[in-house]
């Protein structure tokens, strides 16, 4: 990962960047937890970002990232979506916050990325399709980039895989194209055709790191607020 480019208390507020939180329950405590990797904080100020991470039960999310003056959203992995027949160690309180984030990142025309579940969380909001696939969890995979006229970095295999759902090209919601793919025909990552709005299915947060990776939180960011 890269060094730190700046000190954290010199970054102006328009580098806050929004991320979503896996919710855990605690069976033995009686507890139910937000919980973030601590890789994503990291990468994020390695790049110059402040990172703030959502909690699942705000009541007012829009007035929540308002007053933050968040400039970033990112949806990170973890939990499937409540509404997958078959779902496991779902939360829809997570699916109803990151809902509101994406809807705010839309109304205000922010930059969004979606990682892995982040991913699959914007293809059905935005009206597409999962299905369950074998194969595309703890592993490693090539992907095949394609050509794209959004001017994204994109990097190319091997990724790192964690997922048991993914996106045929069938299942792509209107008004995004696909950027890249797996050798089993699964879609590996998006783009919206008219918003700074992208997802990947690999973790660019766990290492080995890829400076291509870095380089597209970079250029979405730089997309979405110019």
């Amino acid at each position: 990962m890269r060094n730190s480019k700046n000190c954290s208390c010199g970054l102006s507020r328009s580098k806050r960047v929004a991320l979503s939180q896996r919710v855990v329950h605690i069976g033995n405590r009686d507890e139910t937890r937000d919980e973030l990797d601590q890789r994503w904080p990291a990468l994020l100020e390695a790049l110059g970002y402040i990172p703030i991470a959502v909690p699942n039960l705000l009541h007012n999310v829009d007035q929540w990232l308002k007053e933050l003056e968040i400039s970033m959203i990112i949806l990170t992995g973890g939990n499937d979506l409540h509404h997958l027949e078959g779902a496991t160690d779902a939360s829809q309180h997570r699916d109803e916050t990151e809902a509101r984030m994406i809807g705010y990142a839309v109304t205000h025309e922010l930059p969004l990325l979606g990682v892995c579940r982040g991913m699959q969380m914007m293809v059905c909001h935005f009206g597409g399709a999962l299905v369950q696939r074998v194969g595309h969890v703890a592993t490693t995979h090539p992907i095949t980039p394609l050509s794209s006229t959004m001017n994204l970095p994109l990097r190319s295999g091997p990724v790192n895989s964690f997922h048991n759902w993914v996106v045929e090209s069938s299942g792509v919601p209107p008004h995004f194209e696909i950027l890249a793919t797996s050798d089993d025909g699964a879609v590996e990552a998006i783009r919206h055709t008219t918003l700074p709005h992208a997802g990947v299915m690999w973790h660019p947060e766990r290492p080995p790191y890829d400076d291509v990776d870095m380089r597209l939180v970079e250029v979405l960011h730089e997309q979405g607020t110019k």
